[in-house]
């Protein structure tokens, strides 16, 4: 039996996204965190799946900082907060 992937389950509708998403397109969603995250947590992932960042393909890639630089921008804008933070997680199992 295949391990259920909370992060894709989410992408297909297979869990509920509270809030629904931020911005979604052909390659990438952007999320509000669930669970464990603290409120403005927000999740920029890419719909296909891969295991690390070094298999992007070249346009996801850049379509990546993109985005993530204007999803800054706006948390910056709508929040006034004095500093945002990137994190890139990985685990194992």
């Amino acid at each position: 039996m295949e391990k259920s992937c909370v992060a894709y389950d989410l992408l297909n509708g297979n869990a509920g996204l509270p809030g629904g998403y931020v911005y979604r397109n052909e390659h990438w969603s952007l999320e509000a965190g669930i669970g464990p995250f603290p409120v403005g947590t927000l999740i920029l992932k890419p719909i296909r799946h891969v295991l690390n960042f070094s298999n992007l393909s070249i346009d996801e890639s850049r379509e990546f900082v993109t985005l993530l630089k204007i999803a800054t921008e706006m948390v910056v804008r709508l929040t006034k907060c004095d500093q945002t933070y990137i994190c890139q997680w990985s685990h194992m199992g």
